[in-house]
Formats: structure tokens, sequence, C-alpha cells
């Protein structure tokens, strides 16, 4: 069963903070500077904390993922949104925000 989690950062060096990046683009969709939403399986849970610490610097970054339960239709009424709601991640888009 997939569930949607909240995953954010905060990545300390530019380095590490683009490679993170790229990390979190591949498991969800930007809400908004380091704050992404996942839809994920059990085992892409698992494989997006391996990338995850492949990455941060425990003593110096912070990372935290909250389930919020299973995926569904119900993901939208999870959420109120005040002024612009984020967008879809275009997956051509690569930008990214130090």
């Amino acid at each position: 069963m997939r569930s949607i989690f909240l995953a954010c950062y905060d990545v300390r060096h530019p380095k590490r903070l683009r490679r993170m990046l790229k990390v979190m683009r591949r498991f969800g969709n930007p809400l908004q500077y380091s704050v992404f939403l996942c839809e994920l399986s059990p085992s892409e849970h698992v494989e997006l904390l391996d990338a995850v610490r492949d990455v941060f610097h425990e003593g110096e970054d912070s990372f935290m993922a909250v389930r919020l339960g299973p995926a569904g239709d119900l993901t939208r009424e999870r959420f109120d949104f005040l002024g612009v709601r984020p967008r879809a991640a275009d997956p051509e888009d690569d930008a990214f925000i130090v």
C-alpha cells in the first residue's frame, strides 16, 4: 500500500543541497523550497531514506518525513493552501533554489 509523506530538509552546504534536491525530485513533488510531497510504497520509502543518508551530513543537516496516511483521492483534502498554490513538478525544470 502506498502512503503520502511530507518530507523536508535543511542542508547546510550548497553541494549537498543540490544533491539533496536531485534525490528528492526522484521521490516526490516540491511544495516549497525544501518541502516535498511524496507518494511512496514501503520499499520506495526505504530507498528514499537510504538516498538521503548518502547525501546529508548527520552532524550538520536534517531531514524529516511525516507519514500522512494512505495514498488516494483524499490528498487534496489534507492540505489548506493560502496564496499561490504549488504547481506540479516539471521534469524538464532543472532550476534549484539555494
